[in-house]
């Protein structure tokens, strides 16, 4: 969602430092691939394989410490498929897809654990993404595997302890664990978990240090996608028990980018209140690409009507616009696709990319093959934010960047694109977004500013 101000002129200037490399790259079949990665209903990545032992201060072992995701290619071509860097390490892949359908990818782990703990990793493959959780050892902990059964097993989990509250469309946090009962007749470590159940799943490891009966604790992650009772079982070796949360209704559910009907939104430019934008939602839908989108209608004078802003739309934590990027970018052609353009159920720091956007380009040198694509990092989550002497709060920071296909990678465009910095507040929408113009340098100033004047959300 903005006002956009990218030029041709900008593209046509790389194009001429890498059009040699793009000609021999659409034509050796090493152009990006297509194809989404394989996940359930609440994100996690299904199937998944996980190998390694991960200890808090111990650098991974690329060969040992890896994960395996499945990808559902739909159209050949070289790939890059990453984790974001969480509590000191990720994961990555690159290579080429020979052929279309379903196939398993290594990732190889690269860092060195920080904390112990649950970490949490987006992996993420054009435009999809999928979540593999990860339990870091304590330092010292060394790879000896505890031998122990599960109190209660084979029904339900005897005396186990729930702690926090289980509610429809709240992400869990640390508070959101089970205390379960286990007799140990072997020291050593431990990593269990329990699998995805209404969109939730209850994991944990760490060292147990002494023989007989103690008790273990697993931590929830995810987001509950019904209300009812969820039943959930633990495995340990042979040992199975199991538990139940009961998950409550959730009747207001907030939203960072609101579309109900007659909602809008005044902005000013650059701190001028008599150069304004007014914006509105506009009843119904419209179908496209298959799906369904609201829209989003805007006027500079409103005696002169209103034209059409974009089409949005909201599935869980994601955000949707659909448009014609071959027309944003200046292409020879449209390029109309559906991204995501805000998460509101991840951390800080977590990053996605649109599809591919391909296309050509003509200038007086020829016609040049580009492939573009849009990429997105949450900046900052749940701060507070001064637009215009109102602060509001549960602001979430995206920056949105421009990046082109090389032949070989992606490589950033800020530089010659700049990009844009655009500020949500939860059950309000977008209170700010700041346009950094080109300037030649990875960092360039300020030169936009859009900045809310005034709202009016309905229910």
């Amino acid at each position: 969602m903005k006002i956009n101000r990218l030029f041709l002129c900008l593209l046509s200037t790389l194009i001429f430092i890498v059009a040699c490399e793009k000609e021999k790259s659409f034509e050796s079949g090493t152009a990006p691939s297509a194809g989404l990665l394989q996940s359930d209903v609440s994100g996690d990545c299904l199937p998944k394989t996980l190998a390694g032992v991960f200890e808090e201060g111990k650098a991974l072992v690329a060969d040992s410490n890896f994960i395996e995701v499945q990808v559902n290619v739909t159209q050949a071509g070289s790939y890059i498929i990453y984790t974001d860097t969480v509590n000191g390490f990720y994961f990555r892949a690159t290579g080429t897809f020979s052929s279309t359908g379903t196939t398993t990818v290594k990732l190889n782990g690269t860092g060195t654990p920080v904390n112990e703990g649950i970490s949490n990793f987006t992996v993420t493959y054009t435009t999809s993404q999928c979540v593999v959780p990860i339990s870091v050892l304590p330092a010292g902990s060394g790879s000896v595997a505890a031998d122990f059964t599960l109190a209660g097993a084979p029904d339900v989990c005897m005396n186990f302890v729930l702690a926090g509250t289980y509610t429809v469309n709240t992400p869990m946090t640390s508070s959101n664990t089970v205390i379960i009962n286990v007799n140990v007749t072997t020291i050593g470590t431990y990593s269990i978990s329990a699998p995805v159940s209404n969109g939730i799943s209850f994991s944990g490891s760490g060292t147990l240090s002494n023989l007989g009966a103690q008790t273990i604790v697993l931590t929830a992650t995810g987001t509950p996608l019904a209300a009812g009772a969820t039943n959930f079982q633990v495995t340990a070796g042979t040992s199975v028990c199991s538990f139940t949360v009961d998950v409550t209704a959730n009747t207001a559910v907030s939203t960072y980018f609101p579309l109900t009907t007659g909602s809008n939104w005044s902005y000013q430019f650059d701190g001028i209140p008599d150069d304004s934008v007014f914006i509105r939602a506009k009843s119904g839908t419209v179908t496209l690409g298959g799906n369904q989108y609201n829209v989003l209608e805007y006027t500079f004078d409103a005696a002169g009507g209103f034209d059409d802003f974009g089409n949005y739309s909201k599935s869980g934590g994601d955000y949707h616009t659909y448009a014609d990027m071959g027309a944003y970018f200046g292409l020879d052609n449209p390029a109309y696709i559906d991204y995501i353009f805000l998460k509101d159920n991840v951390p800080a720091g977590s990053t996605w990319q649109s599809g591919p956007i391909n296309g050509t380009i003509t200038d007086t040198s020829g016609v040049f093959p580009v492939s573009l694509r849009i990429a997105f990092t949450i900046d900052q989550k749940d701060v507070s934010v001064a637009v215009n002497g109102t602060t509001y709060n549960n602001v979430i920071v995206v920056t949105e960047k421009y990046e082109i296909f090389d032949g070989a990678a992606w490589q950033d465009l800020t530089e010659l694109l700049g990009y844009y910095k655009t500020y949500y507040a939860r059950d309000i929408g977008l209170i700010k977004q700041d346009s950094y113009d080109p300037d030649g340098t990875p960092n360039p100033p300020v030169s936009f500013e859009m900045d809310i004047r005034r709202y009016q959300v309905v229910p």
